[in-house]
């Protein structure tokens, strides 16, 4: 939501902290904050986290990973952008911090788990 001043205005869940949204086909489960960073019109900023994934960094694998993606949303046209990612090991050392500060827009691919998380958050916050 946006005030009078069109200032982004942030959403008090009543809801647990995390929304689920989808568990991927090798089990990893994908989830929303529920609480948005900021929405100005259709657009949300919102972090989306997955538990239970893998990475692997030069010779190294990690197993049980959790990570957590800044996302912007377009909700009308049905696009993302990930602004940044963070990956951290099963013991919660940070592997990965990694922003993308020129990432475009792409379009959301159908039957994917970021269509998913997309219909949460557009049905959540939109």
């Amino acid at each position: 939501m946006v005030d009078s001043a069109g200032s982004p205005r942030k959403f008090k869940p009543t809801s647990p902290s995390w929304i689920y949204v989808v568990r991927s086909n090798d089990g990893e489960v994908w989830s929303v904050k529920g609480e948005y960073v900021y929405k100005i019109g259709d657009e949300v900023k919102i972090w989306a986290k997955c538990v239970g994934g893998s990475y692997k960094e030069g010779k190294i694998n990690y197993t049980k990973v959790t990570e957590k993606q800044l996302l912007l949303i377009r909700c009308n046209s049905k696009q993302y952008r990930m602004v940044s990612t963070v990956v951290y090991s099963s013991t919660g050392k940070i592997i990965v911090n990694e922003p993308f500060p020129y990432s475009e827009f792409e379009d959301v691919i159908p039957d994917s788990i970021i269509e998913e998380i997309l219909k949460t958050v557009c049905l959540k916050f939109n």
